[in-house]
């Protein structure tokens, strides 16, 4: 399957087309397995033993990993180019880096046991035709090690605001608003949960990474919620929407909206002449007062705004201590305002700057705050950029869209990729990087050539570079060949030494290597230290030797003049 078509796509039909392929491999696999011990031929015996080995990797990429949630998601949105490949590449979370997706690119790879470690947006984008800003929010949501989950009581959710990305709502720890009961209380107590307020909360390793406060509405049941916060990489910047947290909260049947409701209640606490009031997040920020219920009442028409970072509501719209926000217009304290642009003249709110300002590198390799319609963001780097002024940072687009650091990419007819990008290769006839799919590759070097280079031979439909080519002659080259035609038997791979090579990831690997027939072949077996204990060493040798010379025996009367080699 090589097309994406979506029209009358079902996903749930390809989860389960590929679920019943990884049935089949293991049903194949299970009855490869009767077969053995049902024989009492030898030669039958070695046969199935080397026909299931050589694609046994399969079932061990399925048994020690489940495919990474990022996968299913995806397929949900539209159907893989090839479900072939993508089941058998089974990507997994990467041990080494939980970010990023780890896969098995081939069948050698697969039978040495090597996985591929890529991006958790490149590998989307290998494997499906998704909107670039699906793609981010999968990413987002997926692309980290990251857990989300809610929080129900308003001690939890103070805590995650001060160990969490920064705001006008986080406060230091001996700052507080004394209310007419004598108490000392954090404006976030207004967010009662008996009111249906809670958070949500993005937490990596002991750290929290995002919030998000959240309402579950007494008023119908609706859930919603208005923003998220995001911890940036560079803590002198300011913090950001939560993309991959906006979408962890659609999926538990949230809805962002632009605005608190009216009519959904806060806690009321007198404090001097005024009440305890945070600042509300969204374009309604009107309360009244509903002293009988000892609630505020979020209400448009309210004659209180909640729009102050100092614990106190707006109650003289005449602030000679405010200013207008420039953006939004809205009535600003005066220690509540940021300077934004390149020249830092445009005065805007907090809530603006947090919504529609990032702080990006500009003119001049200087740093400011300029509309995120404006800035583009480098995801190797973490860093946002000034449109107006790439070049004086040394920022390209690339092919894809993508922005990259130069000195992170190449040029190649006019177009920009990374370095990493496997549509691009470095020709050994020119010593200039190309597209792969302006070269062919030499099957034994595995080096690249343009198609310009004439200087290879076909063999078996294999394309070698001359230098690499395989020969009879190369048999002549070695004291220990074999004569020619001669066939192979247990007598001369008893003479072979079983070489073992003990690994830090607590295997060993047991091989013979030979030259036979102007042939080079060779045969392991990886056995867990934990088995060879169990069994014993003189034990496992011997098992590893006769199953290795009967794979040998079987790769000796295959056709191919070329290096055999089985796993």
């Amino acid at each position: 399957m090589s097309h994406t078509d979506t029209t009358n796509y079902d996903w749930q039909d390809m989860s389960d087309t590929m679920r019943r392929a990884y049935d089949a491999i293991r049903r194949t696999d299970e009855a490869l397995r009767r077969r053995w011990h049902l024989t009492d031929d030898r030669e039958e015996m070695a046969a199935l033993s080397a026909k299931r080995d050589a694609r046994y990797w399969i079932i061990r990429e399925f048994d020690k990993y489940p495919v990474h949630q990022v996968i299913n998601a995806a397929i949900k949105l539209a159907r893989p180019r090839d479900w072939h490949q993508l089941l058998l590449e089974h990507p997994h979370e990467s041990q080494g880096d939980r970010s990023k997706i780890a896969y098995t690119q081939n069948e050698i790879k697969g039978q040495r046991d090597i996985q591929t470690v890529t991006s958790v947006g490149k590998y989307l984008t290998r494997h499906f035709d998704l909107p670039d800003h699906t793609i981010r929010d999968l990413v987002s949501r997926y692309g980290s090690a990251a857990r989300f989950q809610f929080v129900h009581t308003t001690a939890e959710m103070i805590y995650h605001l001060h160990r969490g990305p920064a705001s006008c709502m986080v406060w230091s720890n001996d700052r507080g608003i004394k209310c007419r009961d004598g108490v000392t209380r954090h404006p976030y107590e207004a967010y009662d949960p008996k009111f249906g307020w809670h958070m949500a909360v993005r937490i990596e390793g002991d750290n929290t990474m995002g919030r998000a406060l959240c309402m579950t509405s007494p008023q119908d049941g609706v859930k919603y919620f208005v923003r998220s916060y995001l911890r940036p990489s560079n803590e002198s910047t300011y913090s950001q929407t939560d993309d991959g947290m906006d979408t962890w909260l659609k999926e538990q049947g949230y809805t962002k909206e632009n605005y608190w409701r009216d009519d959904e209640r806060l806690a009321y606490h007198e404090a001097n002449d005024h009440f305890l009031a945070p600042f509300l997040d969204g374009g309604e920020k009107n309360v009244t007062i509903d002293a009988g219920a000892k609630a505020l009442v979020i209400d448009s028409d309210g004659e209180y705004t909640c729009d102050q970072t100092g614990g106190y509501p707006t109650y003289d719209e005449e602030d000679e201590n405010g200013f207008e926000c420039e953006d939004c217009g809205d009535n600003t304290d005066e220690d509540d305002g940021y300077w934004i642009g390149r020249g830092e003249d445009t005065r805007v709110c907090r809530h603006c700057v947090e919504n529609s300002y990032v702080y990006a590198y500009g003119r001049r390799g200087n740093q400011y705050y300029v509309h995120q319609d404006n800035a583009v963001y480098v995801e190797s780097n973490s860093e946002h950029y000034d449109e107006d002024y790439l070049s004086d940072n040394e920022i390209v687009e690339l092919e894809n869209g993508d922005y990259e650091q130069m000195e992170e990419a190449i040029e190649i007819n006019g177009d920009w990729y990374t370095i990493d990008d496997e549509r691009i290769c470095r020709f050994e006839d020119t010593d200039e990087y190309g597209l792969t799919e302006d070269g062919w590759q030499c099957e034994q070097s595995c080096n690249w050539y343009t198609d310009d280079c004439t200087d290879w031979v076909e063999i078996n439909d294999v394309r070698y570079h001359k230098d690499y080519a395989p020969s009879k002659d190369d048999a002549e080259d070695e004291p220990d060949a074999t004569p020619q035609g001669k066939p192979l038997t247990m007598a001369m791979l008893n003479e072979c030494s079983l070489i073992e090579e003990r690994r830090d990831d607590g295997y060993v690997m047991f091989s013979i290597s030979l030259l036979h027939n102007g042939r080079r072949l060779i045969t392991r077996r990886l056995i867990s230290q934990t088995t060879i204990n169990q069994t014993g060493w003189d034990a496992v040798r011997e098992h590893c030797r006769k199953d290795i010379s009967a794979d040998l025996i079987i790769l000796s009367n295959a056709s191919s003049p070329y290096v055999l080699e089985a796993i």
